[in-house]
């Protein structure tokens, strides 16, 4: 099983911020792919959304913590999912020129908050195939993903 995490804050008033863009893409992912709907697990404290793309079973996380605690709920979550494979984590970076991602492999954090709470929570050694991967995105001004370049 894929781990695929989309960063952010929880609550109405972050929803359509640029640091919501691993949120913001992910959502767009879930719908292409035809993906269940969100459901809140209280025991993760995450809303999740199971699946199968190209026979690879994947689940879909949203922490419900702030940005900087990402690593607590995700800790939950790959410990009870004992045959996760790898995590990939979708989130924003602001150093990127407007509408540009990049992809990074095992890397440090790049100083982002969220990926650093992930990596002190030691995640990644407990993954059967311990690889991290990082999407880092900073979206177009009107924070639509479908408007980034291709």
């Amino acid at each position: 099983m894929r781990i695929i995490a989309g960063l952010g804050n929880p609550g109405k008033e972050y929803e359509e911020t640029r640091h919501n863009a691993g949120r913001l893409v992910l959502e767009e992912f879930r719908q292409k792919n035809k993906l269940a709907d969100w459901s809140f697990d209280k025991k993760l404290n995450a809303l999740i959304s199971p699946g199968i793309i190209k026979k690879n079973k994947v689940l879909l996380v949203w922490p419900e913590t702030f940005m900087n605690k990402s690593g607590l709920a995700l800790k939950k979550i790959i410990v009870s999912k004992k045959k996760a494979a790898d995590l990939i984590i979708v989130h924003d970076d602001l150093d990127l020129p407007l509408g540009k991602f990049k992809i990074s492999f095992g890397k440090n954090s790049g100083g982002h908050k969220g990926v650093e709470s992930i990596q002190a929570g030691k995640l990644i050694r407990q993954l059967a195939d311990p690889k991290l991967t990082s999407i880092w995105i900073f979206l177009p001004e009107d924070l639509n993903p479908r408007n980034l370049k291709k």
